[in-house]
């Protein structure tokens, strides 16, 4: 309080009020030159607002609402959006998991393992995790 009094701002819930005016107009300015650079963009698109994108046949040459896409497509997009620091914990909860199983017995690939098993072994790896932590 002391600092705002230095600055000669006695009125607290007045300020409070003026900066949250300023603020509500700075939205909308920025709502008005985003709208106007929307229409822009179109204008430059040369954009038919009555077009239905549902209606446009792939390879017309119009713009199409949903583009065709490959498995490769979205492999790779999968393999560019995934977190390294994600992919690196899983290896190692993996690696944790197959010492654990070795430890009871369980020796086989866990793609080999059936579900019903599977299924058990995962709940006895978290309750030993669990009990462990």
């Amino acid at each position: 309080m002391a600092f705002f009094t230095q600055l000669g701002v006695t009125d607290m819930s007045s300020q409070g009020e003026n900066m949250l005016e300023l603020l509500a107009n700075d939205l909308l300015n920025l709502e008005k030159r985003t709208d106007k650079e929307i229409l822009h963009f179109f204008n430059e698109n040369e954009w038919d607002p009555s077009t239905n994108f549902n209606e446009i046949e792939p390879g017309s040459g119009g713009i199409a609402r949903f583009q065709n896409v490959s498995t490769e497509d979205c492999e790779q997009f999968i393999k560019d959006n995934q977190n390294k620091n994600t992919t690196m914990k899983t290896k190692s909860d993996l690696k944790i998991f197959n010492d654990w199983k070795i430890t009871v017995g369980e020796e086989r690939d866990l793609e080999n393992i059936p579900l019903s098993d599977l299924d058990n072994l995962l709940a006895r790896f978290f309750l030993v995790i669990k009990l462990f932590s």
